[in-house]
């Protein structure tokens, strides 16, 4: 099954630099904290392995719009971290570099924004990288973050919903039942890559941690306790229709992902019947 997954994610990673002109031209980078003003909300995002950018294309880029509808005061921060393949297979389901790395962002976010309030999210290898890496902050700047929410977690069932050493009620997970990343076998299909009908929510998990937090209330430090029950029924369709409408094309590359037949991830990045991830770019 971990074969399997492997093989699976390596597709994904074949496609990666054919896409780093829809990178460029539908904004899968933000870096408005660390080449921007202090807002009063700075928003921290991991994407998912292979993911173009450093917020992806298929969570990152609508939850962030989606919170400044609702909180239009925010600084929007995608962490750096490499996003391979291989470290989704380490334990804690990612590696020390990322870490590193998006525990720099949170600190940047403390000292450069010291009267701002933090909110995260992570899709994937993402989620795994906001689990390992908030578990381990500091509490003074724990209690600063408002809010999490975490997409196709593959960390779901290692830690039981939650992050260790953090309020249970600051978090939210979004797992839907088909996804086969959220059943800790990093089985890569359809129920995995379509959380377009999470956004919303989670834009809106998000921003009422941002009022609570402006209204005093809400745990302000670490805790040992469990997560907010995250969402099991998760949505069951619908694609993120992110990036420019070209996701539409997505959808005819999922349909041999799901049945595993001829089609599967091969035919989601460019090839097969269902024209794939080439037609994001304009097909080939």
């Amino acid at each position: 099954m971990r074969f399997l997954s492997t093989i699976s994610l390596a597709a994904l990673a074949a496609a990666a630099p054919a896409v780093e002109l829809a990178e460029r031209q539908l904004g899968m980078s933000s870096n408005e904290l660390s080449q921007g003003a202090c807002k009063d909300v700075i928003f921290i995002f991991a994407r998912g392995s292979t993911e173009p950018g450093n917020m992806g294309f298929l969570i990152g880029p609508d939850l962030a719009e989606g919170l400044k509808k609702l909180v239009p005061s925010t600084a929007v921060q995608g962490v750096e971290y490499d996003a391979s393949i291989g470290p989704n297979m380490q334990t804690g389901g990612t590696d020390k570099a990322s870490i590193s790395i998006a525990t720099k962002v949170f600190n940047e976010a403390n000292s450069k924004c010291p009267n701002s309030i933090i909110v995260a999210g992570g899709y994937s290898q993402g989620a795994a990288v906001m689990h390992r890496t908030i578990e381990s902050l500091p509490e003074n700047i724990k209690s600063k973050i408002a809010a999490v929410t975490t997409f196709g977690d593959t960390q779901n069932q290692e830690d039981d919903g939650k992050i260790p050493n953090f309020p249970p009620e600051k978090v939210k997970v979004f797992c839907n039942e088909s996804d086969g990343v959220c059943g800790a076998m990093l089985m890569v299909n359809v129920g995995h890559m379509t959380y377009g009908d999470s956004i919303t929510p989670a834009a809106q998990f998000l921003a009422d941690g941002v009022n609570k937090a402006k209204q005093g209330g809400g745990s302000t430090g670490g805790s040992t306790g469990g997560s907010t029950g995250g969402s099991t029924g998760g949505s069951t369709g619908g694609s993120t229709g992110g990036a420019a409408g070209g996701l539409g094309g997505l959808s005819g590359g999922l349909g041999g992902l799901s049945g595993g037949g001829s089609g599967g991830l091969g035919s989601l990045f460019g090839g097969g019947s269902g024209g794939g991830f080439g037609s994001l770019l304009g097909g080939r």
